[in-house]
Parts: structure tokens; sequence; C-alpha cells
């Protein structure tokens, strides 16, 4: 009991001295209550000018500047919500991934800033300012005007590879539905903003291939023959592939509806905007934004402002990236129970982050009560030990032998696919400390959440209690720390016994770092978008290729763990076991592979290679992206006899048994499994159970009558077994829930599938996911958070494993 009230003082104490102590480096600007329209009316009254007039300025100058800082705002809040991420500079941010590289504007943004901080220093957000922007590129072409809300504040992270999920210029309408459905804008309001290419340009490189190479002839038939010999001619077949070429053929420069119009003529440039005329699902929209009674100007200022309110930062969520003379207020203490609304998982994300790196390494568990002591008694508990550099705590001696760095990083890139932007760095620090405590048989407790992250992290600060202590000594310390003797007993004895453990773990060598997002930098800066080209060209020339992918890292990762042991060839290699004869797309995993050795020769592993692939899959049907952790080394064993995966007849209890050996829990199990929403399945496979189940001589009952016959005209009693019926009728293309819809409706050709419905558990999760249930959980969020867990079993890592030439082979 002494213990636990030892810790408890322990944290609620130290976790608050970030603010008591630190006061002002800890505040933040107070909470704000949203954006709003004249939301500056008394900080900064001629904000809005300041801004028309450096566009005007800038348009003057480069009218093409206009659709370059409209195309800029709708890249920014595409991009983990309307917070000006986009404009951040960077090796990695977002301004250098692949659709941003011909953005224009920039510099317009900039000399707005500039005015405005003079004018009102630390006042105006540069998200506001690219908001305000974009409508005045609208004036200047002749569209129309409407009232800006305004309040954002700026994002701090920039990451090209969050730019992955951008609508493409290939996109069907049912992608780019779901890109739009994801940020909750509907078909609608899709049509009118893609409508914003009424202005602009594109590059010959993003449509060229309807005019030479069109996968149902020679050219892209949906194009007006006149105009196809003049966009061949604006863009010859082996001509320069960045020439520009107008989005509204007649009215490139004026916002009207001239674009609709055209696309009616199949005059439409990209790919993306002619399936706007011919889809039956968007077709009626563009007719009546092209009537003489057209609502366009109207509906795209509404549209707009609804975009421009994606994911604002408000309050104390983002900042003001100036030095700023605005009022500051003290925020809250820590409390048990702060992200309950904001990230309600966040304790279970962390305790099944601790839960697998302990047992990968019993030695993390001392490592990161001593991490967090270490940090809480250096300038508080703002998680300042955990930040890199060449004077930062990190490098002082007491910390050169701490471990567990890896396993907070885990934790931080799971919790920002769940809770962009929430989650301090510290409060993770502090949940994983409680939780390692706790697997080793020590008591549990409320841990107080909260906290903030420091930015000073140095070497000189570090002033911890020394092992030659005497008494009196450590009494001091710990009471400048507002900390008793009884609590000093305990700790000491605590943080004594974990150190002695992790000098005898560091000993005996580690396995090297653990995977994480951004881990190639620069030493491969383009691997993600390597990745996803080769894998956007193979699944364009065979949709099959996705779901085999997919299923590949699975079948990888549940067999020795992700190490892409499954790629590799050979008699008796796991591609020869029965469930992996029918994988496709190592010839994608392949050519990844050649052109990642071209650019950035034994750096890149066929793991990290196959991972990224299975998210690309997932995106180009439709799904939601994720962040992946890279930095996997590539096994060097692969046995058909390991092959032991889920099966097609397992029931519920053997699928949770399955899963939770590899640390995924029963969520992840049924998000997982509902990537069948994509794929197929043999008829060899389902055919007993739709003519004779259990030896009956008749189909499964608990099957949908309905759904009885459809399957057995597609897989004859006597037919090919080879054939394949889709795991999702009636979505098969598209990565939605479709395929859970299809589960509650018992319209699914696997056993292992249908029995997820009638189990309490796994049933209660698909309600979730379906929104039939509180608290709902959303699929897509929910498989790319499951999607990071599973690519992180049993990975290797230091001298575990290497970096293979030939993803078949080893070196």
């Amino acid at each position: 009991m002494n213990f636990v009230r030892s810790l408890c003082v322990f944290i609620t104490f130290l976790s608050c001295l970030v603010i008591s102590v630190h006061g002002q480096a800890a505040a933040r600007p107070g909470p704000g209550s949203g954006t709003r329209i004249g939301f500056y009316s008394t900080t900064c009254p001629n904000a809005e000018t300041i801004v028309r007039n450096a566009v005007t300025a800038g348009f003057s100058s480069n009218p093409r500047i206009a659709p370059g800082i409209l195309r800029m705002h709708f890249h920014d809040c595409f991009v983990q919500g309307c917070d000006g991420s986009i404009l951040i500079t960077g090796t990695n941010t977002e301004r250098t991934a692949v659709p941003n590289l011909n953005l224009r504007g920039f510099e317009v943004i900039d000399n707005a800033k500039t005015q405005l901080e003079a004018a009102c220093p630390g006042v105006v957000s540069c998200a506001d300012i690219l908001a305000l922007a974009a409508r005045d590129s609208v004036v200047l072409t002749r569209g129309t005007s409407w009232p800006v809300p305004t309040g954002r504040r700026d994002g701090r992270v920039s990451l090209a590879s969050n730019a992955n999920n951008l609508p493409g210029p290939g996109d069907s309408v049912a992608v780019q539905q779901q890109k739009f459905s994801a940020l909750g804008l509907s078909t609608r309001e899709l049509v009118v903003l893609v409508g914003g290419h009424t202005i602009g340009t594109a590059g010959c490189a993003t449509f060229r291939n309807r005019l030479f190479n069109s996968t149902t002839g020679p050219a892209d038939p949906t194009i007006d023959p006149t105009f196809l010999a003049q966009l061949q001619t604006q863009c010859p077949q082996n001509g320069d592939a960045s020439v520009r070429v107008d989005l509204d053929t007649g009215s490139a420069t004026t916002f009207d509806t001239s674009y609709f119009n055209n696309l009616s003529r199949g005059r439409g440039v990209l790919q993306s905007d002619q399936v706007l005329w011919t889809d039956p699902a968007t077709r009626p929209i563009v007719q009546q934004l092209m009537s003489p009674r057209s609502t366009f100007n109207g509906d795209f200022a509404r549209a707009m402002v609804r975009m421009s309110n994606i994911g604002v930062l408000t309050g104390a969520s983002g900042e003001i990236p100036t030095a700023t003379t605005r009022p500051y207020t003290f925020l809250p203490r820590p409390r048990v129970g702060y992200y309950s609304s904001a990230c309600w998982n966040v304790e279970s994300i962390v305790r099944s982050v601790v839960q697998s790196n302990y047992f990968t390494n019993p030695a993390n568990a001392p490592g990161i009560l001593r991490m967090h002591f270490h940090d809480c008694f250096v300038r508080g508990c703002d998680g300042s030990i955990l930040l890199d550099g060449p004077n930062s705590e990190k490098t002082a001696i007491p910390n050169q032998s701490l471990r567990g760095f890896n396993v907070i990083e885990e934790a931080k890139t799971q919790l920002e696919i769940a809770c962009p932007l929430t989650v301090s760095c510290a409060d993770i620090l502090a949940l994983a400390a409680r939780d390692f405590v706790v697997l080793t048989g020590g008591p549990w407790w409320p841990v107080p959440l909260g906290r903030l992250d420091g930015r000073v992290s140095l070497a000189s600060n570090v002033d911890l209690p020394e092992p030659t202590d005497s008494v009196a000594v450590q009494k001091q310390r710990f009471a400048a720390k507002y900390l008793n003797t009884q609590d000093l007993v305990v700790l000491a004895v605590l943080v004594a016994a974990a150190t002695a453990q992790g000098n005898r773990g560091s000993s005996r060598g580690g396995g090297g770092r653990r995977p994480r997002v951004g881990y190639y930098g620069n030493r491969c800066r383009n691997v993600e978008s390597i990745v996803a080209s080769v894998v956007r060209a193979h699944v364009r020339s065979n949709p099959a290729n996705a779901p085999g992918i997919l299923r590949m890292h699975f079948h990888d990762c549940f067999v020795r763990g992700c190490d892409g042991s499954v790629l590799l060839a050979g008699n008796t290699s796991e591609r020869t076991a029965v469930p992996n004869r029918s994988l496709r797309g190592f010839e994608a995993i392949e050519e990844a592979k050649a052109r990642l050795e071209v650019a950035c020769p034994r750096t890149v592993s066929c793991a990290d290679i196959l991972t990224l692939a299975a998210r690309e899959a997932v995106v180009l049907t439709g799904g939601q992206g994720w962040r992946v952790p890279l930095g996997r080394l590539d096994g060097r064993i692969s046995q058909a006899s390991d092959v032991i995966l889920p099966g097609p007849f397992d029931p519920v209890d053997k699928q949770k048994r399955d899963f939770a050996a590899k640390t995924l829990n029963t969520i992840d199990l049924v998000t997982l499994v509902g990537g069948h929403t994509i794929g197929t399945a043999g008829c060899g496979l389902v055919r007993g159970r739709f003519f004779n189940f259990n030896g009956t001589g008749q189909p499964d009952p608990s099957i949908n009558p309905r759904f009885v016959p459809l399957v057995q005209n597609r897989c004859p009693l006597t037919g090919d077994a080879s054939a394949r019926v889709d795991l999702d009728d009636g979505s098969v293309g598209r990565f939605d829930t479709s395929f859970l819809r299809n589960v509650r409706s018992s319209r699914v050709v696997l056993q292992s599938d249908l029995v997820l419905w009638r189990d309490p558990e796994t049933r209660a999760i698909i309600e979730r996911l379906l929104g039939l249930r509180r608290p709902s959980l959303r699929f897509g969020t929910e498989f790319g958070k499951s999607m990071v867990k599973m690519s992180l079993i049993d990975v290797k890592t230091g001298s575990d494993g290497e970096i293979r030439r030939v993803c078949s082979r080893i070196n």
C-alpha cells in the first residue's frame, strides 16, 4: 500500500513540475471555441485587407498564383486538416511530396505573413492566411466571394508520407467519394470542389497515359476525338512531361461553369475529372451545375467553408509560429481521465505496445521506469529525455544506458494514427512506466494525464541522484521535488533495482532500434513514393494484385514475424505452402526492390517494401492510408513447415487465440479480417458449405438463403475448384465496410468470416464499426492502427537480419 501511495505521489507531484516549476515555459494560449467569422475583428482588424492586398499584388505579377493558392489550400486541408502544415519547409515535409512539388504561391503567403507580423505580431495563423488567400484567389478570377471563418492555429507536424492519400488524377469516382467522405464531404461537395479546376493547369505527365496508352486501346475513348488530337499535339508521347495544359480549355483564367460544359463534351483533361460525367453517381450533379440555373458559385462557397474547417486546430491544440504578445493562461494540471473524449483508447494503445515489447525484451520494463524517473527529475515530467540531439539529455552519462525509447516511439506512432496531435510523449512515458510495473508483478495505479512536451533538452541540466549520495543528500534532492523520505526509500529501491537489471540487460547487447516512421530520412527519401508508384502500376494492370499484396503481408507477419520471408523462393520455402500458392503480387515487390536498389543501394529491406505495398494496396482500392513505421530487416529462414495460419474454417475462439499469440486483440482480429472487403477465395475452399455442409447434403443453414444460389452458380459442384469467388459480394473492388455489412447479413463465403457475427464480442465490434453501437469505431482508422500493430510482430532489427539485394533470395 505504501508503495502504491509513493508512486501516486511521485506521478502526481512530478508530473506537474513542468507547469508549476517552469511556469511560462509550459504555458500555452488559452482554449479557443473554434473558427468564426470576424475572429480577428479586435486583435487584428486589418487582417483580411492585408491578405487581400498581398494576393492581389502576387496575382498582378503572375496570374497563375490564383489556382496555385486554391490548390494549396485544398492539399493542406486534405492532409491532417487545415493547419498550414503544407507551408512548412524541410527535407521530408508535405511540400516535398510528389503531389505538392508543382504548387505555387508560397511567396504570397509568406509576404502576407510578414506584413501581418508587423501589424499584429503573433496573432494571425498561417492556416488562416491560406484560407483567406484561397477565397481572394477565386474572387480575382471573377468567382464568388464568401465570408471566411477564422481562428485556426498552425500545426507542428508536416510529413511527406502523410500526403500519399490526396485525390489523384487517375482516381475513379468511387475512390474520390471514399477520400472525400473520409473527411465528411458529400458527393455533391466533391463535384463542386473539383470544379475549382475551372482555373489552373496540369502537367502532361499526369494525363498522358490517357492519350497514348489506355487499357482499352491506343487512347481513352471517352476523350472527344478533336480534343484528343489537340492534347496529343500539346503533349507528344516522348515530349516534355512538365509542359502545362489548361484544365478548362478556353476559359482557364476565369472562374465559371465552362469546366462542366467541357466535361459533357468529353473535353476533361484529367481522368478523375472526365469520370464525373461518365459515372451515374456524379453526372446529374454536373448537369445541374452547367445548366442556366446553375448554383455553382453558391455551392462552391459553402463547400469551401466546409472544407476549410476540416481538422482545424484551435486554442491550445496548435501554435502561432512567432514570438507572440497575446495573453497566456496556465493549463489545468494533469488529471485522471484527461483524454476520455479526445482519445478514449489511449491507455489500451499504450498498454498493447508495452505488452508486445515486454515479451520481446523484458529488460524494457526497468529501462522505461528508470527513463521516467530520469525525465521527471530534470526539468519535470515533460518528455525532454526523449529528444535527440548532440547535447540532449539522452547524451548525459547517467542516460546513456537507458533503454526502451523504441517503445515510446512505437506507442506515439500508433496514437498519432488514432488521435493525431492529441497525446503528449510525456503522458505516454508516464503510462508506459505504470504498465511495465504491472507486467513485472507490481501494482496498478490511475495515472493523471494532460502533460505537455517540453522543448528544451540539455545534457548540462542532468543532475540526478547518484549511487554514492548520502542519505542526507538524497533527502535534500527528493525534498526539492516535493517527495518525502518514505517516497525516497520506495522509489530509490525500485530505481536501483531497475538500474541493476538495466545494466545486466545492456551487457547482453541489443537487437537494434525498432521500426519508426521516417526511419530512412535522407538515406532514401523517395522510398515511399517509389513503392507507391510501382504498386499503382501493378494494380492498374491487374486489380487482383491489391488484395494479393495485402494478404501476402498478413501471411508474412503471421509466420516468423514481418521479415519478408514469404518472398523467398525455394523448393520448401513459405511460398510453396498450400495457403501461399494462390498469393499474387510478388513481381510488384521485386520491381520496387530493383528500383530502390538503384536509388538507395543496400538500404531498404524487402520486409519494409512489403509493408508499404500493403498500405498502398488499401489506398488504391479506396481505403484510408496510415503512417508506416519502417526499419525492419529481412529474415534468412523460410520454411513451408512453419506456415500455420488462421484458416477458413476456424471458429471464433481459435481465431482469438491465434491473434492473441501475435499480441493482437479482438478489435484487431475483426478489423484485419475486414480486409476481406477486397479479394477472392477459391471455389475449392467454399464449395462444401454451399452444397454439403458437414455431410448433410445441404448448404450451411446459417447462410442467407438468397445468397446460396449465387455462389452455387459461380462455384458449381463439379466445376473448377481453382475458380475464384468474391469475398465481399457486390463491392469486392472497394475497400469499405460492405464486407462487414455482408457478415451481418450472412452473405459471406468463408465460414471463419460468418462466425464473427455469432460471437457476442466480435458481433459488438462489427456493430461499432458499422455505427450501430456506441462508442462507434471508424473502420478505416481502426484498420490502419491494426495494420501498424501487425506490421511490428517479431520484426528483425540489428544483427537479426539483413537487407536483401533481391527479395526472392538471401544474400
